[in-house]
C-alpha cells in the first residue's frame, strides 16, 4: 500500500469482487488517469473538428479518456486465473484494488488483496525482489490499520490515505494552497494515529514535498524530501524504487526550482542507476527518470548527451505493451529543442510537429504542455525564415493560454512533477505531468 506505487495491468478476479464494485474502481481509475496525463478541465473555442467536438460533449474534454466500452472486461468479472507467465502484465491492476478497497474502507478485503499480491510476487520474482520487500511492508500496515481500537482512529488512518488523493487531483488543477492543506492534514492525520516510520508516513512526506516544489517552497520541499529519502532508505535500502523516486523528485526540485542543472544531474542519475537495477531498462520510470536527466543535459547546454538519454528513453517507452503513443510526446517535444540547439531546425521541427499530433491526439485541447510545444515550434520556424507560419502556430499558444486564464485553469510556469503517483493507478507507458 505504499502510496507512490505505480498502477495498471490486466486486472485478476478475487472471490467476492463485485462486477458493480469492478466497474466503479475501474471508472475512477481511469479518471485519475485523465489527471495524471497531465490533462486540465476545460475546452478551447473551436478552432478544429477535435476542439468542436470536446466543446459540444457537455464541456468534457476528459469523456473520451474515461469512457468504457460495451465490451470491456469492466462489467464481467470473469477474469483469467492466476498464472506465473501473465502475472508481471496482470499485477499491477491486481495490487491497485487493493488500494481501491482501503478507499472504499474495506479493509479486510484490501488486507486479501496485498496477501495475495505478495504471495504471488514471491513465486514469481523471488523472496529478495524489490516488490516482495515493498508488499510485505504494505501488510504490515494494512494490518496495523485493521487492529486499530479505536474507530476514530482507523477512519482518521483511512482518511489520510484518501487525503493524499485529494492532493494529487487539486494539485493538478492548479490549486495548490488546497493541495498543501489537504496533504498536510493527512500527513499530521497519519502521524498520530499510526507513528512516522512507516512506509506511508514516507510517502505523504514524499507528497508534501512535491507539493511545496509546486508552490516554489525551496527549502521546504528539500527538507521534506531529505526527510522521506531517509525513511525510504532505512524501510528498504539504498535501491529499491521508492528511494529513486525521491532522488528523481530532488532532481527535479533542484532543476525547476534551485534552477542547479548540476545538483539535478546527480540526483537523476542515482535515481537513474537505481531503476536499472531494480526495475530494468524496460521500465516506465525508468524511462521517466532518462527523460528528466536529459533535460538536466539540455540546462547545462550539452544538447548532444541530452540526445543520446532521449534515444534510450524513447527505446524504453516503445518496449511498453501497449498501443499508446502519448508516452512519447514529452521525450518527442525535449528532442526537438535539443536539435534545435545544435541548429538541426529540419529535424526540429518534423519533432515538434510529431510532438505537436501527439498531444492533439491524446489530450485535451486546453493543455499548457501542447502551449510549450506550438511556442518551441514558432521559435523554429522564426528561425528557419518561415514568420507567417510562425505567427499562425504562436497565435494558437496564446488563444490556448487565454482561454485557460478565463476559465481559470492553472498555467505553472513549471508544470505539476507528481512522480510516482499516490494510491493513483497509472497504466504503464503513459507519460504525466510529472515527465515534464
Amino acid at each position: 500500500m505504499d502510496i507512490d506505487s505505480a498502477r495498471g495491468g490486466n486486472g485478476v478476479n478475487m472471490e467476492g469482487f463485485s462486477a458493480q464494485r469492478a466497474l466503479c474502481i475501474l471508472v475512477s481509475f481511469a479518471c485519475w488517469l485523465a489527471l495524471l496525463v497531465g490533462c486540465v478541465s476545460g475546452v478551447l473555442p473551436p478552432l478544429s473538428a477535435a476542439d468542436e467536438e470536446a466543446r459540444t460533449a457537455n464541456a468534457d474534454p476528459f469523456a473520451a479518456l474515461t469512457a468504457i466500452p460495451a465490451e470491456s472486461d469492466a462489467a464481467d468479472d470473469t477474469l483469467p486465473p492466476f498464472s506465473a507467465d501473465s502475472w508481471p502484465n496482470e499485477r499491477e491492476r491486481f495490487a491497485a484494488r487493493g488500494e481501491a478497497e482501503l478507499s472504499f474502507g474495506d479493509v479486510e478485503e484490501a488486507l486479501s488483496v496485498y496477501q495475495e499480491t505478495h504471495r504471488r510476487d514471491a513465486e514469481v520474482y523471488g523472496e529478495g525482489n524489490w516488490r516482495v520487500v515493498e508488499g510485505a511492508a504494505q501488510i504490515a500496515v494494512v494490518i496495523a490499520i485493521r487492529d486499530l481500537a479505536d474507530e476514530s482512529d482507523r477512519q482518521a488512518a483511512l482518511d489520510a490515505i484518501r487525503g493524499r488523493r485529494r492532493a494529487i487531483d487539486v494539485a493538478l488543477t492548479g490549486h495548490y494552497d488546497l493541495a498543501y492543506d489537504s496533504i498536510t492534514q493527512a500527513r499530521d492525520d497519519w502521524g498520530r494515529v499510526m507513528g512516522t516510520d512507516d512506509v506511508v508516513f514516507a510517502s505523504l512526506t514524499h507528497g508534501l514535498a512535491k507539493v511545496e516544489k509546486l508552490r516554489h517552497e525551496g527549502e521546504a520541499s528539500r527538507k521534506h524530501y531529505l526527510a522521506a529519502l531517509a525513511l525510504r532508505q532505512q524501510q528498504f535500502g539504498d535501491d529499491h524504487p521508492r528511494v529513486a523516486d525521491t532522488c528523481d523528485g530532488l532532481g527535479m526540485l533542484y532543476l525547476d526550482v534551485f534552477d542547479d542543472p548540476a545538483s539535478a544531474r546527480e540526483w537523476l542519475e542515482r535515481a537513474v542507476a537505481i531503476r536499472r537495477r531494480a526495475q530494468g531498462v524496460e521500465s516506465t520510470w525508468y524511462a521517466r527518470s532518462l527523460l528528466h536527466l536529459a533535460r538536466t543535459h539540455l540546462a547545462e547546454g550539452d544538447a548532444a548527451t541530452a540526445l543520446e538519454l532521449l534515444d534510450e528513453s524513447i527505446a524504453s517507452y516503445n518496449a511498453q505493451q501497449t498501443d499508446e503513443r502519448l508516452s512519447l510526446f514529452l521525450p518527442t517535444m525535449h528532442m526537438g529543442r535539443a536539435r534545435a540547439a545544435l541548429g538541426e531546425l529540419d529535424q526540429a521541427e518534423t519533432l515538434f510537429c510529431e510532438a505537436r499530433q501527439i498531444a492533439e491526439a491524446h489530450l485535451p485541447p486546453l493543455n499548457p504542455f501542447l502551449a510549450e510545444c506550438l511556442d518551441e515550434l514558432a521559435a523554429v520556424l522564426v528561425e528557419s525564415g518561415e514568420p507567417l507560419r510562425a505567427a499562425a502556430v504562436a497565435t494558437r499558444a496564446e488563444h490556448i493560454r487565454r482561454a485557460m486564464a478565463e476559465r481559470g485553469i492553472y498555467q505553472p510556469a513549471v508544470a505539476a512533477d507528481m512522480g510516482s503517483p499516490a494510491l493513483l493507478p497509472v497504466l504503464p507507458a503513459r507519460v504525466s505531468s510529472a515527465s515534464r
